[in-house]
């Protein structure tokens, strides 16, 4: 029996800093790809949309040329108001298979020069073209929102033009177009940049504004920002001091949000009683499942070897 523990606690060490070392090997290209939307019009509408339907003819919006740098879209609580409400209102048309009606909407709005959220009515267009596969038309309209202040749109032209979606292929309006979108609080593109940032892709390393970024976008909900985040209060990372208040909190905001690596490291430090974290098999027990249920194998199997000792 005794044997067998030492086993479960092996296996339980192993998959923490094999998970540890994973996560901090991780491309931001995976990250962002893995990254939740968290604007929720557009998501609605990529999730419903049967990208084989047919559209009306529309008016393509002329190449824009970047005149000067683009302030952050700004809207009064009305003007939030009126926005939301335009945005639920085009998801709902969308999701009903409604989508020339959707986008006639949305069209109408994105060219009219007196319309306070023309910009978000515009990346709204790019999301309509994007979810039917017309990646030039998207980026057209993406282009125009950016410029605008649309930090959304923002963020969807950093993508298209790091994989060369629509535009061409490139790496300093990657950088440019993200540095916007997160400096205007688009959490995903605070991840990003963060990610960015810790790696050395495209900008220089600098473990210090990666910090700054993932924290900005870990305070906003970002889910596996918080992960992230969470791993620079472990006390391996210079200039953070140790802190396992801040590392377990955090850690359990990105096991709550649906981070499976963080449910199953969660698991393991309640198991173990490692990390400032008092043992508790209740809890190891509910975020090591948390984990299985999403995938994890080796939840799984430390799972199996717990509960094969009647544990």
């Amino acid at each position: 029996m005794i044997i067998i523990i030492l086993i479960i606690i092996i296996v339980l060490v192993w998959l923490h800093f094999r998970k540890k070392r994973t996560s901090q090997e991780t491309k931001w290209q995976n990250t962002a790809a893995a990254a939740a939307r968290q604007t929720a019009a557009p998501q609605e509408t990529r999730q419903t949309a049967a990208p084989q339907e047919a559209r009306q003819p529309v008016k393509q919006p002329a190449p824009q040329t970047q005149k000067q740098e683009p302030t952050p879209l700004e809207l009064t609580e009305e003007q939030s108001k009126e926005a939301n409400a335009f945005l639920m209102q085009a998801a709902n048309l969308f999701r009903e298979g409604r989508r020339e009606e959707s986008y006639a909407l949305a069209e109408k709005a994105a060219l009219d020069d007196s319309c306070p959220y023309q910009a978000i009515a515009q990346g709204v267009c790019g999301d309509y073209f994007d979810v039917l596969g017309d990646k030039e038309q998207a980026a057209q309209w993406y282009i125009k929102s950016a410029e605008a202040g649309c930090a959304r749109s923002q963020y969807e032209l950093s993508g298209y033009y790091a994989r060369g979606t629509g535009v061409p292929q490139d790496g300093k309006k990657t950088v440019y177009w993200m540095m916007k979108a997160a400096e205007g609080g688009e959490p995903d593109a605070q991840l990003g940049l963060g990610s960015r940032y810790e790696q050395g892709i495209g900008v220089p390393q600098d473990d210090a504004k990666a910090f700054y970024w993932l924290g900005m976008a870990a305070n906003q909900g970002q889910s596996y920002a918080q992960y992230k985040y969470a791993l620079y209060f472990d006390g391996e990372h210079k200039g953070v001091a140790k802190d396992d208040e801040k590392f377990l909190f955090w850690f359990t905001k990105a096991a709550e949000g649906g981070v499976v690596t963080a449910q199953a490291q969660l698991g393991s430090m309640y198991y173990l009683g490692e990390e400032g974290v008092p043992r508790d098999m209740e809890k190891a027990l509910f975020w090591l499942q948390k984990a299985a249920d999403g995938g994890d194998t080796d939840a799984t199997s430390v799972l199996e070897l717990i509960h094969s000792l009647g544990s």
